[in-house]
């Protein structure tokens, strides 16, 4: 998606857990550079309210504004677990990262863009797996939690809609 965003012109930051980008990170901000624009990296925890507020604060701070946001923090948790034997603090766990790190990056960048008067795009990305059942696979944190990503998107699309701002949804499958 950031090679894409960039090919289009997009000023373009990566916000992740680690301290220090991946291999991967970088070779996208190699191939942005040599098309005109930038990739950057900003280190926030997308659990955290107030990190996450602080990054994209920066952002807007630097740029005058927010155009576009793409909300796609996921972990799958345990595969191999029946949910009669899911832990109580691995069910929280994925649904803390996937749902509400979702929630809160997309709320960060809600404020940027109501802050400036953007007329912006949000994405977030959910899987077929919020949609059906992956027969087989005991995955019912992880498509509990994409489930809710579905819904969250449906109530900030009508919430936001009326500034301008959409807000919808990838659902990639395997």
């Amino acid at each position: 998606m950031a090679m894409a965003l960039a090919e289009a012109g997009a000023k373009l930051y990566c916000i992740d857990l680690p301290s220090s980008p991946s291999v991967e990170f970088q070779a996208c901000a190699d191939y942005a550079k040599r098309l005109g624009t930038s990739l950057q990296y900003i280190q926030a925890d997308v659990t955290s309210q107030s990190q996450m507020s602080s990054a994209v604060s920066e952002i807007v701070d630097k740029h005058g504004r927010l155009d576009a946001c793409v909300a796609a923090a996921g972990i799958l948790g345990p595969t191999e677990t029946s949910a009669l034997d899911l832990s109580e603090d691995d069910f929280r766990k994925v649904q803390n990262v996937n749902t509400t790190g979702v929630f809160l990056t997309a709320q960060a960048a809600l404020n940027g863009m109501v802050k400036t008067g953007s007329k912006g795009s949000i994405i977030l990305i959910a899987s077929m797996s919020g949609s059906i059942v992956n027969r087989g696979h005991p995955w019912v944190a992880y498509n509990t939690s994409k489930s809710a990503v579905l819904q969250m998107a449906r109530n900030l699309a009508c919430e936001f809609g009326k500034d301008g701002i959409r807000v919808n949804t990838i659902s990639p499958g395997t």
